[in-house]
């Protein structure tokens, strides 16, 4: 499997990739993926994504991805919750409540159980709450931020009066930044 590993990347599947998660943007060549596949190409892109972070010295992508990274945690933790609570409810056992403590809510056999489930809903509520707050303020950043990957070409264009148009399949994710960078110094200095 041949897949882009660093800022060679062309800029359309970088960003592609960051909006869409689609795995097969970052292969050189079509295949099939497995589970395995997406794994690894979930850690290269991170790592091509910390380079770009460091190339850029632009720390807004970066909160934004670790706001993602947040919002799939809390989503794993409240769907962990709910599936032991739906198995104790299922099925009665105490033993599946033993699970609480590893998932953030304690939980104790020898004490009245109906007040800990309580607490483990509760918790529940309590990250739905926190993972909306979250979902909420990245709509509101994505509405303002909007990046058009097209008209950010264009506006490089112009900015360097290039005598060509910049191929946003074509040009690579560190030269991308190089560009930024010179249109920066340019106001700058």
């Amino acid at each position: 499997m041949k897949y882009y590993k660093n800022s060679s990347i062309p800029v359309d599947r970088f960003f592609g990739f960051l909006e869409t998660r689609n795995h097969k943007l970052l292969l050189k060549k079509k295949k099939k993926l497995n589970l395995g596949d997406k794994l690894l190409l979930d850690k290269v892109f991170t790592d091509i994504f910390y380079e770009y972070c460091y190339l850029s010295q632009d720390d807004t992508l970066l909160k934004s991805f670790k706001e993602e990274i947040k919002k799939d945690f809390l989503t794993g933790q409240i769907n962990c919750l709910t599936q032991v609570l739906d198995l104790y409810s299922a099925h009665g056992e105490i033993q599946v409540l033993e699970l609480l403590p590893e998932l953030g809510v304690p939980f104790n056999a020898q004490k009245e159980i109906e007040p800990q489930v309580k607490k483990a809903i509760s918790k529940i509520k309590g990250l739905r709450n926190k993972f909306n707050l979250i979902n909420s303020k990245k709509k509101k950043e994505d509405k303002d931020s909007d990046y058009n990957l097209e008209e950010q070409a264009a506006n490089i264009e112009i900015a360097l009066e290039l005598k060509y148009s910049i191929d946003t399949s074509e040009i690579k994710l560190s030269k991308w930044v190089a560009l930024i960078k010179l249109i920066k110094q340019r106001k700058n200095g």
